[in-house]
């Protein structure tokens, strides 16, 4: 019955949300047991593909693979076209035909990793990562305070006051450096997609995360 009801609902909703401008996606393991050729212990991943909350009723969308391959993902969104969000994933560069925006909540996450803390569990202020994650806090705060203007106004407002805090953040990442190993890999993943994580100026549409 559901192969009757259910699939060709769920095959109209991805062509549409193929039609949007903007799709999400992530993926997270997913174990499952008496899969066929392989071990109950090993990874198994379930996708989430969703469209923009600029699209009108969200789509949000599930699939099941046995692996992360990123051929999954190229098929999956084979025919879109617009703005992809996601983590850094490099299994979504085999998707041909979109523009790569990062999401700046992986990209906070690392810096929180990053930040020491004292015997009592505490931050330690003014670490390395207490500033990569003051940075994306900024950005986040700019976001809410336009959350209700246009994509037009939007992106205009991003233009004027978001590229500040963008040429502050890559200028402090290019110039520290440090052995702690959190914090060289936030800083790593911070300059090796910078490219990716400033596309979301490209239309007041693109979420930030």
């Amino acid at each position: 019955s559901s192969e009757y009801w259910l699939m060709p609902l769920y095959e109209k909703m991805h062509e549409q949300l193929l039609k949007c401008g903007v799709i999400m996606s992530d993926e997270t393991t997913w174990q499952v047991n008496h899969e066929e050729g392989k071990k109950a212990s090993s990874k198994s991943y379930i996708w989430i593909h969703r469209s923009g909350n600029c699209e009108g009723p969200p789509i949000i969308l599930y699939k099941y693979t046995s692996s992360r391959s990123g051929d999954h993902a190229k098929k999956f969104l084979g025919g879109f076209h617009g703005y992809h969000v996601s983590d850094a994933y490099a299994g979504y560069e085999k998707v041909e035909g979109i523009t790569r925006c990062l999401c700046f909540s992986h990209l906070r996450r690392y810096y929180l990793e990053a930040i020491p803390l004292d015997s009592g569990k505490k931050e330690i202020l003014g670490s390395g990562g207490a500033i990569g994650r003051a940075y994306c806090d900024k950005l986040f705060r700019l976001e809410r305070k336009w959350k209700e203007l246009s994509p037009e106004e939007r992106g205009k407002n991003r233009l004027i006051y978001s590229v500040p805090v963008l040429d502050a953040f890559f200028a402090w990442a290019e110039n520290t450096f440090t052995n702690q190993e959190n914090l060289k890999k936030a800083l790593g993943y911070t300059l090796n997609h910078k490219k990716y994580f400033t596309n979301f100026l490209l239309d007041g549409r693109i979420p930030l995360s």
